[in-house]
């Protein structure tokens, strides 16, 4: 009468372990896609961010100001990308990217924007930390 008794209570542990002898191992990462893409850290060119000044009205006069501010680069688009956030694009016909320091010097002039940045791949939008002054402080 033991014999029946063990053999009922080992019966669900042997079948649980049965269940799983044909899953792969858990440690080993799956195989990587041939054509994933992999994050590219570098600014895209001619791209960038910028955060308006607190209480500035997202109107299409400030819109207007943010052209006239850039002027002097060929600005394909400005796009609002929420809680005061633009994307900044330049003409990529003209293969001209002014760079970071000039971009940051005319957003400070203006008057209009508190933070302007490069825009990165899969950067966080709106980004964490703005570099306004190139070097993070402010």
């Amino acid at each position: 009468m033991k014999i029946p008794f063990i053999t009922a209570l080992l019966a669900p542990l042997m079948l649980t372990g049965c269940q799983s002898a044909g899953l792969t191992p858990i440690s080993e990462p799956p195989p990587a896609k041939p054509h994933a893409m992999t994050q590219n850290p570098t600014a895209l060119p001619g791209e960038y961010l910028f955060k308006l000044k607190p209480n500035l009205p997202d109107t299409a006069d400030t819109l207007a100001q943010l052209y006239r501010a850039f002027q002097t680069q060929s600005v394909q688009s400005i796009q609002p990308i929420g809680n005061a956030w633009y994307l900044l694009i330049l003409n990529k016909n003209t293969n001209t990217d002014p760079g970071l320091a000039l971009m940051q010097t005319q957003a400070m002039e203006s008057g209009l924007i508190e933070t302007l940045q490069p825009n990165l791949p899969y950067g966080i939008h709106p980004p964490k930390k703005p570099a306004l002054f190139g070097n993070g402080s402010q």
